[in-house]
């Protein structure tokens, strides 16, 4: 929330064309879009920060399956079956519609006129990342944004149509793809992992005996190593096509092997350098993401970090 700020700061009550965001991410791009299409994303962007504040206790265990759970194990005992009633360690769904509580409730991605949100989430059925957008116009907000949020085992998967879904992070936790292909000209890319992470998250010497501490550990690994794999491939096709734009023999033999590697012209349309602008801490978020509900100071650091990294990164940008 704190580099969001900055952004609006530096940028403007309204800077985002297109907003596209998974797992945390897609909490907060429900927010600016919520803030931009009603006018008020400072005003929007005030509250929700104050909000994150008061989350203690909007976690919850899922008692009711646990204890169905052991009801079972102690009568058949240890059958696949038993454990069907368990959706998930915790649950987030109160977490998130306080969070989204600027949103009328049937809120739908096809409602937004000022701004497109982009949600990305895991489908399990289908085994492929999906995006929540304008072609899902029926599609409510929350829903979306409790599937993209769905940390698999800690949070419960989310049905949205016919398809169950957990977090996008899973497949994709930058999701830059979506964004790049509606033609914006440049992309600000909020992380949550600092800029190391390109080698990988710094160890951890601590003990990991339970399945919290596992999670805890496990899920900033993975996102760490999606993050910067899309941002590696983005800077890439980038690289490619300034060669492409410079070369004296732009169609000779060694310019179309790399065209057609990047898949330069598509429907009549050619790829072209997209601005990327990264804001990252300086250290890792303890807790990380959406694991970090209710932690107040967890919180407000995080939401101070960001402010002064955006700060920093943003100085240099015109308005």
């Amino acid at each position: 929330m704190g580099a969001l700020r900055a952004a609006v700061e530096k940028l403007g009550p309204s800077p985002f064309a297109v907003i596209s965001g998974s797992s945390i991410g897609a909490i907060h791009g429900a927010v600016v879009a919520e803030g931009i299409e009603s006018g008020d994303l400072p005003g929007v962007l005030a509250a929700a920060e104050q909000t994150w504040l008061e989350l203690q206790g909007t976690i919850r265990l899922d008692w009711k399956g646990l204890l169905s759970a052991l009801g079972r194990l102690a009568i058949f005992g240890p059958k696949p079956a038993v454990w069907q009633s368990v959706r998930s360690l915790l649950d987030h769904a109160r977490a998130v519609e306080r969070l989204l509580r600027f949103l009328p409730r049937d809120r739908r991605l096809g409602d937004y006129r000022r701004v497109e949100l982009l949600v990305t989430a895991a489908d399990l059925n289908a085994g492929r990342p999906v995006v929540f957008d304008r072609s899902t116009p029926d599609v409510r907000v929350l829903d979306a944004v409790l599937a993209s949020s769905a940390i698999p085992v800690a949070f419960p998967s989310q049905q949205v149509g016919e398809h169950w879904h957990v977090d996008g992070g899973v497949f994709d936790n930058a999701p830059l793809g979506p964004v790049i292909r509606r033609g914006v000209a440049d992309v600000l890319v909020i992380a949550t992992m600092p800029r190391g992470g390109r080698d990988g998250p710094a160890p951890d010497p601590s003990p990991m005996p339970d399945v919290f501490s596992v999670v805890r550990r496990l899920w900033p690994v993975m996102l760490d190593r999606l993050l910067y794999v899309d941002l590696r491939e983005a800077r890439r096709i980038n690289e490619i096509v300034e060669i492409i734009e410079q070369s004296r023999d732009p169609d000779g033999p060694l310019m179309r092997r790399l065209k057609a590697a990047i898949g330069y012209e598509q429907g009549g349309r050619r790829k072209r350098v997209v601005g990327l602008l990264e804001i990252c801490p300086d250290r890792e978020l303890d807790p990380p993401g959406t694991l970090g509900f209710g932690d107040r100071e967890a919180i407000k650091a995080a939401i101070r970090a960001g402010y002064e990294d955006a700060c920093r990164e943003l100085a240099s940008l015109r308005p």
